[in-house]
């Protein structure tokens, strides 16, 4: 009978290095992470319009401007 340990398919997962595997997870984890720009910029906007409400003219100032550049030049962030 052979177990886990004797096979060479276990080694063939540990580079060939005859390592014993059982009881071995091989597992792959992968973390997507996904922010939006437009949406950060939304959200910084907001709370400094809400402490500075003088801001909101500046604000959007800047940002119609930045937006019309991305429109104009066919940018793609």
């Amino acid at each position: 009978m052979k177990t886990a340990g004797d096979t060479k398919e276990s080694s063939m997962f540990c580079g060939g290095r005859g390592m014993d595997t059982s009881g071995l997870l091989l597992a792959k984890t992968t973390i997507n992470l996904h922010l939006a720009l437009p949406g950060i910029l939304a959200l910084i906007a907001g709370v400094l319009i809400l402490i500075f409400p003088k801001l909101l003219n500046y604000v959007v100032a800047v940002y119609l401007i930045i937006v019309g550049l991305i429109q104009v030049f066919n940018l793609h962030i």
